[in-house]
């Protein structure tokens, strides 16, 4: 039985009220290539740029006023694309991540939303250090593949570059980058709220930077309620509590 990948992501649903999936689906697979890679949470990291619309390519706008988003860098430093993960990529509708909950679908709502991704992981394989690089796309799917030796001396990092919003979703999407920093911080509060953590998680946005665990504390702190009988009773927020 043969599949058509570009016949999957065009029956693939991405409801427009749930646009930011595929971020979502992009920065847990970050938490979940740290886990793999043995580190602990705390050690973990993730970086996330938002890319717009220079200033300087629009005619009519207001300079105070962020411009459209038209992808994002998703960078971390966990066990990367080596052979294991790469052939799972490779996979359409695969199990690999079950366990955790993943349905091998995340890749498929990547270029639903955004025209292409680049990918750039330095990983461990056998003991050596390796570069792979690859860009992916509903029409070619896996293509420029590149998987060399490199220096020992080179970090493991791996970033997913998201390029390109289609038009259909780049209406609905949020400009400010709070708006997308809540919408994230609510998506994985689980990880947050585990015993074991989560990864330092950041977003940069030109030259503002916030960090999503500055947000658990803030919203802990909000909702702890003090009772008459002198006891502190926490209760978090009820969107909260229903995520």
């Amino acid at each position: 039985m043969k599949t058509l990948l570009r016949g999957r992501v065009r029956n693939t649903r991405l409801p427009k009220k749930q646009s930011l999936m595929p971020l979502f689906e992009a920065v847990v697979n970050s938490i979940h290539g740290i886990e793999d890679s043995g580190a602990s949470n705390s050690d973990g990291v993730i970086d996330i740029t938002v890319n717009r619309v220079p200033q300087d390519q629009l005619i009519d706008t207001i300079p105070s006023r962020p411009t459209d988003v038209i992808g994002f860098g998703i960078e971390d430093n966990g066990i990367g694309f080596n052979e294991t993960n790469f052939e799972s990529f490779r996979t359409l509708d695969t199990e690999h991540k079950v366990s955790k909950g993943g349905r091998g679908i995340g890749r498929l709502l990547w270029v639903k939303c955004f025209e292409r991704v680049k990918v750039n992981s330095v990983y461990e394989e056998s003991g050596k250090k390796r570069k792979r690089t690859f860009s992916f796309d509903a029409q070619s799917g896996i293509h420029e593949h590149e998987d060399c030796t490199l220096s020992d001396d080179q970090p493991i990092r791996t970033m997913v570059e998201l390029i390109g919003i289609r038009d259909s979703y780049r209406s609905i999407w949020p400009r400010e980058s709070s708006a997308i920093s809540n919408q994230l911080f609510e998506h994985l509060l689980w990880y947050f709220l585990r015993p074991e953590g989560c990864p330092m998680i950041s977003i940069r946005d030109g030259e503002i930077e916030s960090r999503l665990q500055d947000r658990l504390s803030t919203e802990v702190d909000r909702s702890i309620v003090p009772q008459s009988f002198g006891n502190y009773i926490p209760k978090l927020p009820k969107h909260l509590r229903a995520a």
